[in-house]
């Protein structure tokens, strides 16, 4: 028990360094400058995973790739998909997803974007090795300049693998399409 209530104070840690190096945003009136229709975002990430208060070793990053479908002041949807490269010579091919929502907050400076989903992990082929599926809760933040096309991308999520609790935080970019 004393490890998820550790997992769960990493995630609120995580959202509020999000939070404070993204600075504070002098928040005005919803503005439709993305237009009535929905964009597409597309892009990519590498994360890094731990458990507990401890790294795991880097070679086991991961990377991914996103596409969100989403306009300000509306929900919109998050998609990703990512694996570990490093176990791929191993005999098997790691692969997690997660489908969200988002809701982009816009102002006059910054598009946020919070997103929050859930998801599965599995690993095809490696003999007894590999985990079963697992089910995670993560959660998302991006920002964009409204006059720029790309924008940041940080990641949370929490993952249960054979009985054990590990954190994954991604750091990428996206690109309105």
């Amino acid at each position: 028990m004393g490890e998820e209530r550790l997992l769960k104070t990493n995630l609120v840690r995580a959202a509020a360094a999000a939070v404070i190096l993204l600075g504070p945003l002098p928040v005005t009136a919803q503005e439709e400058s993305a237009g009535p229709s929905s964009q597409v975002y597309v892009g990519g990430s590498v994360g890094l995973w731990g458990s507990g208060r401890e790294s795991l070793p880097l070679e086991l990053f991961t990377i991914g790739f996103r596409a969100s479908k989403a306009r300000t002041g509306a929900l919109g949807t998050d998609f990703a998909v990512g694996t570990i490269p490093r176990l791929i010579p191993e005999g098997g091919l790691p692969l997690g997803s997660r489908l969200g929502l988002t809701l982009p907050i816009g102002s006059s400076d910054v598009l946020w974007w919070p997103s929050a989903g859930v998801g599965a992990a599995v690993a095809f082929g490696g003999g007894d090795a590999w985990g079963r599926a697992t089910g995670y809760v993560g959660m998302g933040l991006t920002a964009f300049r409204p006059d720029e096309p790309s924008g940041l991308r940080i990641d949370f999520t929490l993952h249960r693998l054979n009985g054990a609790a590990y954190w994954l935080v991604e750091f990428g970019v996206v690109r309105r399409r």
